[in-house]
């Protein structure tokens, strides 16, 4: 009855859910690490979402931040004064064998540490949603919770209560990153060749028939800046197997960038599958097993890659301003070793899911930052057309996706398209979730 009461009274629900032990509008003191848990709603949905076992629910955790506009902001319904924040930081868990997903924690200019993260996965492991991979991009915060865990390349994994956890960077995250390198720099290849910018933007002029073999390919993703190199989809367009063919037909003395990016394109499609049979050649599932897609060929495909990324090195752009010859940079660069360790990571994860869970395969798509993506831009566009809120309109927005029954309080235009089968987790009066099915990986 309580549940249904906030769920009704919307405006009151920060005071009645605080009641409740959901802190949704919570008043804390300076200095306070935990700013906001969901754990009661998790808690509550343990049960449905649960095998009627008391075996633990897999889980992926993922945490980005989100910028905000930096006023000071005054919160009615606390009658306290917030701000002004720049970002903030927000938690969030998924299935990594059942359709939810569902945020545990926030705060305002707070990087996750070793201690907020431990201290998130043990509340999660006493109500039976245990932790196995963790998931963030490549800030510089961020790699530095990767040194204070001790993971590296070659370690992709950290020790919690005596099991490994795997630790992934985000793969969509990667793969812009590794384009904006190409386009800034260039590579020095295993092979020996060098891959430039130049030697795919040529396209341009010998694919300009009426028939295009790349009709996709426009000028705009070679010179993209700002806001448009955060589009996945122009980073996964240019090193994609179309441009790979087209750089093989249309210039065969370049066969060995065309590997390359076919390369990367493949290893791309094998880290983010979100089909168990999947649509393109490696796209299905990891570990899924028919006649004509096996786990052999998608474990190949990103040994080489491995291979290759740990192999090549960025042109050094100093050593061609300077001397005017090309010169590779010594050691690897954050990216690369995001790429090896979240490889090595993805791996190991799939082996142990199904040795302890039991699981046939991985859509590797559910270890990524896609979740957390699709949160913001629920909370982004909202309310229209003011895209960039303040703290307290975050707090608002974001209590009000947590308690909504449906999610037509969204905007269906966002940049950021939200997965149906991946609602938020919701506490109902009925005691049972939208999503209380098992995918077909157990």
């Amino acid at each position: 009855m309580e549940q249904l009461t906030a769920r009704l009274l919307a405006h009151q629900a920060p005071k009645m859910i605080r009641c409740d032990c959901l802190i949704i509008a919570n008043v804390v003191s300076p200095g306070s690490i935990v700013f906001l848990f969901f754990f009661s709603v998790i808690s509550s949905q343990r049960e449905v979402l649960g095998d009627g076992t008391d075996k633990p629910i897999p889980v992926a955790m993922c945490f980005d931040e989100m910028a905000l506009q930096k006023d000071i902001q005054f919160d009615q319904a606390t009658q306290t004064v917030h701000g002004p924040h720049d970002q903030a930081q927000v938690v969030m868990i998924r299935g990594l064998y059942r359709n939810f997903k569902q945020p545990v924690f926030f705060d305002f200019d707070t990087p996750v540490t070793k201690d907020i993260l431990f201290t998130l996965m043990n509340k999660l492991d006493d109500i039976g949603f245990q932790v196995e991979a963790v998931i963030n991009d490549m800030g510089s915060k961020n790699l530095g919770l990767w040194r204070e865990l001790g993971v590296t390349v070659g370690t992709s994994h950290f020790d919690f209560k005596g099991r490994q956890v795997q630790t992934l960077a985000d793969v969509p995250h990667l793969l812009k990153l590794l384009r904006n390198h190409l386009l800034d720099q260039g590579f020095f290849l295993q092979s020996g060749c060098i891959l430039r910018k130049d030697d795919l933007k040529q396209l341009l002029v010998t694919d300009s028939a009426e028939l295009r073999l790349h009709h996709k390919l426009k000028l705009v993703h070679f010179e993209c800046k700002g806001s448009q190199r955060q589009h996945v989809g122009l980073a996964a367009q240019l090193l994609s197997r179309t441009t790979a063919q087209a750089l093989r037909l249309l210039h065969p003395e370049k066969e060995e960038q065309a590997k390359f990016v076919q390369l990367i394109n493949d290893a791309f499609d094998v880290l983010n599958s979100n089909c168990p049979e999947g649509h393109k050649e490696f796209d299905y599932a990891m570990g899924w097993e028919s006649p004509f897609k096996k786990f052999a060929a998608q474990k190949e495909i990103l040994q080489k890659a491995r291979s290759e990324i740990s192999a090549m090195r960025v042109v050094n752009n100093r050593s061609l301003n300077t001397k005017g010859i090309l010169e590779p940079v010594k050691s690897l660069l954050p990216f690369q070793k995001g790429f090896l360790i979240s490889i090595d990571a993805a791996l190991e994860l799939h082996e142990k899911l199904t040795n302890t869970y039991n699981g046939k395969f991985l859509l590797t798509c559910r270890i990524n930052q896609d979740s957390i993506e699709n949160l913001f831009s629920r909370i982004r566009y909202i309310s229209g057309a003011n895209t960039h809120p303040g703290c307290v309109e975050f707090m608002n927005r974001l209590r009000l996706i947590i308690l909504a029954q449906s999610s037509d309080y969204v905007v269906k235009t966002a940049s950021v398209q939200v997965a149906a089968e991946d609602e938020v987790v919701l506490a109902t009066t009925s005691g049972r979730t939208r999503t209380g099915e098992y995918c077909s990986g157990m």
